[in-house]
């Protein structure tokens, strides 16, 4: 299981990140949202949830523009 942790690039709050596999198809499908819905300033809010299809959250479309890596 690989473990992905993003901030998100207008508020810098922690994003949820799940992905779940699909009979048949290399893809996931992934969901990343804010983890607190409280954030409602956020500049990137009407991307999210962010949803889509792909091998990895740094491909889905708009991806560049709300996540940012966590860094430790």
């Amino acid at each position: 299981m690989n473990r992905h942790h993003y901030l998100c690039q207008g508020c810098a709050q922690p994003l949820f990140v799940v992905a779940t596999t699909q009979a048949g198809k290399p893809d996931l499908r992934w969901e990343i949202d804010h983890q607190d819905e409280g954030n409602r300033g956020c500049s990137v809010l009407p991307l999210l949830p962010l949803l889509g299809e792909a091998t990895q959250p740094e491909a889905l479309e708009y991806a560049m523009d709300v996540l940012s890596p966590l860094r430790r």
